[in-house]
């Protein structure tokens, strides 16, 4: 019997042979047999939404004609209603198990009734996010220390990732390529998800992606997608303003978190997308998976190494681990499979970068060129095994612009100029393979112009048909620019009076920004980017700054303070007065100066030349105020800066312990 109808499947499905069934007396040439495949148009055999499964709106590709199914669990009609009895009859001969028109999709193979396997030309896309660096902005997120709680703060940064995944739910189905719909199948997430590796950033980072599993909340996941998290070098160290971890406790976290056996988004990576980590070396979080017919490696490369003062050393590190997994995966490949690898790290070499078009004078960022070259070679010799290019591409994160660049102070500040990376860039390529890398979550689009953060990687059967395509491109779809304003706050007790304070606003956006409001926790409000405020009594204070820029783009950022119950007094730096005519002492966070405004926290302390209309930044040097029990003396510092020459000197023959040994001294040119 022929069922003359659009029918949809539900099967763990084809996967035993359904060759068994072939007679070349009943077939035709527009008939084929279809065979592994987890899916007929729908997975779940839940009631959806006849919007879902209408055969209108399903992708033209996925469309096939009169194939061979056996061992369904289930055949269901459209409106899943079941059909005649005798379509499943395992009586039946194989001409009355033919489909006419049924939907499929995850297909391992599909083949002509004459045994000749057809060309794997499906349309589809995945989407790309990275650097998310959840809680920046709060010294300690959500609870005390870094093995915290869940409910993590909302602000700027978590509104901004719950509007990317809700742009992806809305937008997955409306991918265009070149006509035909080629739907997102799964989000790549590059890594740095926490920016300091606390439990509670990654918390908050899963509570939010998990909205792509079941966008509708409503237990259902067949019209949700998974996401892929890698592991990046801010998720290594867990730390808080006052305290280290003694190990690298992100490892655990992780692994905890993201894959958890029991979790909905680790059990749909492993039924949709045949996901596989290391389970050898599991502090390493290596992996692979497949879809479409191409192959994704994931590569672990952060250091495990802690940096002086906290986290880990932002370079790439080739270990012997991770190697291997490469090694051993393109190995079982035999050249002969197309590959795409994912890294937190691009394939590049350490200042590599280009910036208006210089390189980027920053070591220690990605790889040395020796491991380039290494990692050159096993791509190389993957590639040498067949004809065309095998490795199609390398997708990655880390390199982003951002004001924290010099340790933990901002360059825009020392420089006097905003640096700002456009991280969605092309490196040069490995051998055959481009090596490209995708603006932070963190930064947004915080540029004039509007910048793309998901990038959408469209597939042409087992080639990239388009990697340079951003949420910005996507016809009819909402919200297409993720806009960056990026609002942050330090703040400053005052001797003086019992319960004021100094607040000082900071931004990392070119946006034109027409306001800054602050809430100061106590029913009383300002404006304005620095204020004074005194509060009545002691206690916590919730205070919130919130910024708008020309088009009404509000971004907020909400950090607790704690009035005393005595007064706290600030510390300055004592510097002679005849130096005091030559240079100046600047605080980074508060751009004041030091010499006469007190500080009790620790920061970083710009030293420069006078007049500051044309001043030469002579050095820096970092001083833990809140360690001081007295003014800190500098009475013996020797700093000058000559242009002419190209000197600078930055001087004492014994330092107040109150500052740490590390140094930067500004060479002028």
């Amino acid at each position: 019997m022929i069922v003359n109808k659009r029918i949809s499947l539900s099967l763990p499905v084809i996967l035993s042979a359904v060759l068994l069934f072939l007679a070349s007396s009943i077939v035709t040439a527009e008939q084929i047999v279809v065979s592994g495949a987890d899916s007929v148009w729908n997975l779940e055999l839940t009631p959806v939404s006849p919007d879902v499964i209408d055969s209108t709106d399903a992708p033209e590709e996925n469309l096939i004609t009169e194939a061979f199914v056996s061992h369904a669990d289930s055949v269901l009609n459209l409106d899943l209603t079941l059909p005649s009895p005798d379509v499943l009859d395992s009586g039946d001969t194989p001409s009355e198990n033919l489909i006419t028109e049924a939907f499929v999709s995850h297909a391992d193979s599909i083949w002509t009734t004459g045994l000749e396997k057809t060309e794997w030309n499906q349309k589809w896309s995945f989407a790309i996010i990275t650097d998310l660096h959840i809680g920046r902005g709060y010294p300690d997120y959500d609870g005390q220390g870094f093995e915290d709680g869940y409910s993590g703060e909302d602000y700027y940064l978590t509104k901004r990732l719950k509007n990317v995944v809700k742009w992806i739910n809305d937008n997955k189905n409306n991918i265009d390529c070149d006509g035909a719909k080629c739907p997102i199948q799964f989000l790549v997430v590059l890594g740095d998800i926490a920016d300091s590796a606390e439990k509670s950033e990654f918390l908050k980072a899963k509570e939010i992606l998990d909205k792509l599993n079941d966008p509708n909340n409503d237990g259902n996941t067949s019209n949700g997608i998974p996401y892929v998290p890698l592991f990046g070098n801010h998720d290594v160290w867990p730390y808080t303003k006052s305290k280290n971890a003694t190990s690298a406790l992100g490892e655990r976290y992780f692994d905890q978190i993201f894959w958890d056996e029991n979790a909905t988004n680790t059990k749909l990576m492993k039924e949709r997308l045949n996901f596989q980590r290391d389970e050898v070396h599991k502090n390493y979080k290596n992996f692979v998976f497949n879809y479409g017919k191409i192959n994704f490696v994931g590569l672990d490369f952060p250091t495990r190494k802690k940096a002086k003062i906290r986290g880990t050393n932002p370079k790439g590190v080739i270990f012997e681990e991770t190697e291997k997994w490469l090694k051993d995966r393109l190995n079982e490949y035999q050249g002969k499979e197309p590959v795409i690898l994912l890294s937190h790290y691009p394939f590049a070499k350490d200042a590599s970068r280009q910036l208006f078009p210089y390189p980027i004078p920053f070591p220690g960022s990605n790889f040395s060129e020796e491991e380039v070259k290494k990692l050159g070679e096993i791509i190389k010799e993957y590639e040498d095994r067949t004809e065309g290019k095998q490795v199609l591409a390398n997708f990655a994160g880390h390199v982003h612009g951002y004001e924290e660049i010099i340790g933990e102070w901002a360059i825009t500040r020392l420089l006097g100029f905003d640096v700002d990376i456009n991280a969605n860039y092309e490196y040069p390529k490995v051998g055959k393979m481009p090596v490209v890398t995708t603006e932070a979550i963190m930064v947004g689009s915080n540029w004039e112009k509007p910048r793309g953060i998901v990038r959408i990687v469209k597939i042409n059967g087992t080639e990239i048909e388009d990697y340079n395509k951003w949420e910005t491109d996507v016809e009819g779809a909402e919200h297409k620019e993720f806009v960056g304003l990026n609002p942050y706050f330090e703040f400053e007790y005052s001797g003086t009076f019992i319960g004021c304070v100094f607040f000082k606003a900071d931004i990392f956006t070119k946006k034109k920004i027409i306001s800054f409001d602050w809430d100061y926790g106590d029913r009383k409000s300002g404006k304005g980017v620095s204020n004074f405020h005194c509060y009545s009594g002691p206690g916590v204070y919730e205070v919130s700054l919130t910024i708008t820029d020309e088009s009404n783009n509000k971004e907020s950022l909400t950090r607790k303070i704690e009035i005393p119950k005595e007064a706290i007094w600030p510390r300055i730096i004592k510097i002679p007065q005849e130096l005091k005519e030559k240079i100046e002492l600047i605080s980074i966070a508060l751009d004041k100066k030091v010499t006469e405004f007190g500080r009790t926290m620790k920061d970083g302390i710009l030293i420069r030349t006078k007049p500051h209309s044309s001043s030469i930044p002579i050095g820096l040097i970092t001083v833990h105020f809140e360690q001081a029990t007295e003014d800190v003396n500098l009475t013996e510092l020797v700093a000058d800066s000559n242009l002419e020459k190209k000197k600078s000197i930055l001087y004492m023959s014994d330092w107040p312990n109150v500052i740490e040994k590390s140094k930067i001294l500004f060479v002028p040119k």
